[in-house]
């Protein structure tokens, strides 16, 4: 199959952003999880007026303990300009009971992903902006590369202007949050999800089976179990090849090894059946634009998440890949990883 010309993408830079875009305007951050708690900061640092709106819980008391004025959710959501931060499966609940009804004509919606737009699972009012502004990095991350003045990237986009400031809302609450320092690539919200879910399920399931099948084999041919998660992960060499990736291209990088890695990796890669693969991961995508995918994720959230009991029980219970982390971190004397905070997970 050829490929047809590709679209030039548009990227924000800090310069795009209007001079004091969010003045007069205040940001109601729904969701004080994972990455809600680094936006809220982002955006309070920046000196934007920041309202939390979340229900009664442990992440409530966080905010409030951290300075912040909290607000049920349909309170928080009558503000000029709200920023959407809960899970994806969570949004089609509460966004039409609690957030819509209270967005005045003239404000402002905006979602940190373009899944529930991109599905039809939700409809914003026809009296308000609609904008995406979905950063490209975990919430810890984005808070410490803020603090560092290096921002992180992010997919953004407006989805419906009513105030003839949508562009300019979308750029200062991209600012705001430190996206601009980086840059902020232009799409829609169905392009974001369709990227964000095949990605996700297309090159992150194959290296997560890859890691587990390669540990699996090592072993049994007698390869310490600590040498194969040092070797595929734990050294912090892979870091530094996906590090090199970003910083000198994912073909140029291949210099930096030698050539038994560049001949090894090349000739295997030959060998693999390129077409299989890639029949498969059109299957993936096709799944994910027809709204099947989200279909059944909302399926699974509304009986309970019996799956994603069963994908937390792998990631918390014993396995051997696990038990050889904790061993080589002992024999190497590194301290072990401590317990998720508050308001680490989820969004």
């Amino acid at each position: 199959m050829e490929n047809g010309p590709e679209k030039q993408v548009k990227v924000y830079r800090a310069a795009d952003a209007p001079e004091r875009s969010l003045a007069g305007e205040s940001v109601a951050v729904i969701g004080y999880g994972n990455l809600g708690r680094s936006a809220a900061l982002n955006l309070r640092d920046s000196g934007v007026k920041v309202q939390i709106g979340n229900r009664e819980d442990e992440y409530a008391a966080r905010a409030r303990a951290e300075g912040f004025e909290v607000a049920p959710i349909a309170r928080a959501a009558a503000e000029d300009i709200v920023f959407v931060l809960l899970p994806d499966e969570v949004i089609p609940e509460i966004f039409p009971r609690e957030i819509a009804p209270a967005l005045r004509p003239g404000s402002a919606i905006a979602f940190g992903s373009g899944y529930s737009l991109a599905f039809g699972l939700i409809r914003p009012p026809d009296t308000v902006d609609v904008l995406l502004v979905a950063p490209r990095m975990a919430g810890s991350a984005a808070r410490t590369r803020y603090l560092a003045g290096a921002g992180f990237w992010a997919c953004v986009g407006v989805e419906a202007d009513r105030s003839e400031r949508a562009q300019q809302r979308m750029l200062g609450l991209a600012d705001a949050l430190g996206v601009l320092r980086a840059g902020a690539v232009e799409m829609s919200a169905a392009v974001e999800a369709s990227l964000d879910l095949f990605v996700e399920q297309t090159m992150g399931s194959l290296l997560g089976m890859a890691i587990m099948i390669a540990f699996d084999v090592g072993r049994e041919a007698g390869i310490p179990a600590e040498a194969l998660v040092m070797e595929m992960y734990m050294s912090g060499e892979m870091e530094v090849v996906f590090k090199s990736f970003r910083e000198s291209g994912f073909f140029r990088s291949s210099e930096e090894h030698g050539p038994t890695a560049v001949f090894g990796g090349l000739t295997r890669t030959l060998e693999m059946d390129r077409e299989a693969m890639a029949k498969s991961f059109r299957t993936v995508l096709d799944d994910i634009r027809s709204g099947a995918f989200a279909k059944r994720f909302q399926d699974e959230a509304r009986q309970g998440y019996p799956m994603l009991d069963v994908a937390r029980a792998m990631m918390h219970g014993p396995s051997p890949i696990t038990d050889a982390e904790e061993r080589l971190r002992s024999l190497a004397g590194v301290p072990a990883p401590p317990p998720e905070e508050p308001g680490r997970a989820g969004t």
